[in-house]
């Protein structure tokens, strides 16, 4: 063991860097559309149309934009999925990790900077030129205030909670810091973590792996790692959901959707919490995004679709909660190929997918049928149908969500009815409504609910995690992605406009 933490925040930064620009590019500058002898273009994908089938047109191609502030949003957290997994093999191989394991980590990022230098990648980190027609205005100085002023409260907030707890909330010391305990210590406390005395032995272990590894360059059980992992992906996810914004509807559309995600103090209170939930909104925020920017046609590159499988996959990785969001992605998607004539362009869409996705997934197998190796009985089959078709058990369910909607609770119900109120005042955007992206999201945050009643339904009770926790958990998953699809269908004045109007047009 060493004592050189700052160490391992660095190669876990240059893990994720390396990996994300690899897989992030920027797009291709369109190419110059050239006709042949009877007026035809050569290349009629380089014609711009729209998603609802209009005739294609000839006019302006829609401009490169540039990623940077996206992928530098996205380097922590894909550094400590990518880092994690590493321990985790590491760990399940050679037993406790001592500064061998630091120099095979140290030759793994060695690799992949001989990667990023083989395909010419040069890091870009100045400012993207002012949009054409931007104007300063109130909003421009308001917003940005604004959000400084409030990760200010947030960051305060977040000193207050990890002062008054210390170690974490009542799941952070029985699951996910024990489990980072047993990660970090001697073989026998190795095989005692999956034990079935314990509260959830079946948790994946991206949050454990994280902070024992940390732990392994601080030489000790430092209560700042598990502190220090909520906060640094709360700020990612807040990160990433504003350049998002500000890379399809300009800088000051950006500022105001991360204000507005600072308008659920669900997920700001968690962030002292050291629980998986803030990694899991992250890595779903990660893979929505990733798709929304592929199906929206500011990005073609096939790669973005591995990097969204890898999201999916570290989101397996990270909670057995990710498995809602999955299921109700995959529905959506196979629901919208049986309905339109493009089969074959998504199917080989899913395989890029999948060659992301399955690394990450075999982890989270590994885990679940080589470590947990007890499958269940009869008992347990049994009481899952016994829930599943109890009509006590919905009423419960349903009444449980029922009073998190009468109640307005200021954790989620007041944030959501915020949003609808702000889309009703501003408006929707023209044709927002016919993107393919905008409509496919909006349905995977719909059936994300759906899937989570089922789960609800067939899920044994936990005096832990009552029901109105779990409701809370799902919608701190999915908050950045509702904020982010308002602020892309709101009517919103000047630049924004036509800035997504491109964005929206295939190159």
């Amino acid at each position: 063991m060493i004592t050189l933490p700052l160490v391992g925040l660095l190669l876990t930064l240059i893990h994720g860097y390396l990996l994300v620009a690899l897989l992030v590019r920027d797009p291709a500058a369109p190419r110059r559309i050239q006709t042949g002898i009877h007026g035809e273009p050569d290349h009629p994908e380089d014609l711009l149309s729209d998603e609802t089938g209009a005739e294609p047109s000839r006019t302006q191609p829609k401009p490169a934009l540039s990623l940077r502030w996206v992928r530098l949003a996205l380097t922590f957290g894909i550094g400590y999925g990518s880092t994690s997994m590493i321990y985790f093999a590491w760990r399940g191989i050679f037993g406790p990790p001592d500064f061998t394991y630091v120099l095979f980590e140290l030759a793994v990022t060695i690799f992949l900077l001989a990667l990023y230098l083989r395909a010419g990648f040069t890091p870009h980190f100045r400012l993207s030129l002012k949009l054409p027609g931007f104007q300063p205005r109130l909003w421009s100085v308001l917003l940005p205030a604004g959000l400084l002023l409030g990760l200010v409260g947030l960051l305060a907030a977040y000193q207050m909670g990890i002062h008054l707890y210390e170690n974490g909330v009542t799941d952070a010391w029985t699951t996910w810091n024990l489990s980072a305990r047993y990660m970090f210590r001697t073989r026998a406390a190795w095989v005692n973590l999956f034990s079935p005395l314990n509260t959830d032995p079946a948790e994946p272990l991206l949050f454990g792996s994280s902070v024992a590894r940390m732990w392994i360059f601080q030489g000790r059980e430092a209560q700042w790692a598990p502190q220090f992992f909520g906060l640094v992906f709360a700020l990612s996810s807040l990160w990433l959901v504003s350049a998002a914004a500000s890379l399809l509807r300009g800088y000051w559309v950006g500022w105001l959707t991360g204000f507005a995600m600072l308008g659920a103090s669900a997920w700001v209170v968690l962030i002292h919490g050291q629980t998986a939930s803030l990694p899991l909104m992250f890595f779903t925020l990660a893979c929505a995004l990733a798709f929304y920017l592929y199906d929206s046609h500011t990005s073609r590159d096939e790669l973005l679709l591995v990097f969204a499988g890898i999201s999916a996959g570290l989101m397996t990785w990270t909670s057995n909660a990710a498995w809602i969001f999955l299921l109700a992605f995959l529905l959506v998607r196979l629901v919208w190929i049986s309905r339109h004539n493009n089969v074959a362009k998504e199917v080989l869409a899913w395989q890029f997918f999948l060659l992301g996705f399955l690394p990450p997934l075999m982890f989270t197998l590994t885990f679940r049928l080589v470590f947990i190796a007890a499958a269940p009985n009869y008992t347990d089959i049994a009481g899952f149908l016994d829930r599943l078709f109890s009509l006590e058990q919905l009423e419960q369910v349903l009444r449980g969500l029922g009073s998190q909607f009468v109640t307005l609770s200021p954790n989620h119900m007041v944030p959501v009815a915020l949003l609808v109120i702000f889309l009703l005042i501003a408006g929707r955007q023209p044709g927002a409504a016919a993107r393919k992206a905008d409509r496919l999201l909006w349905r995977v945050i719909l059936v994300s609910f759906l899937v989570s009643l089922l789960v609800f339904q067939t899920a044994p009770s936990d005096p832990l995690m009552p029901l109105s926790t779990l409701f809370t958990r799902l919608f701190i998953q999915l908050w950045p992605l509702m904020v982010f699809l308002v602020m892309m269908q709101a009517r919103l004045p000047g630049i924004a406009e036509e800035r997504m109007e491109a964005a929206s047009r295939p190159s």
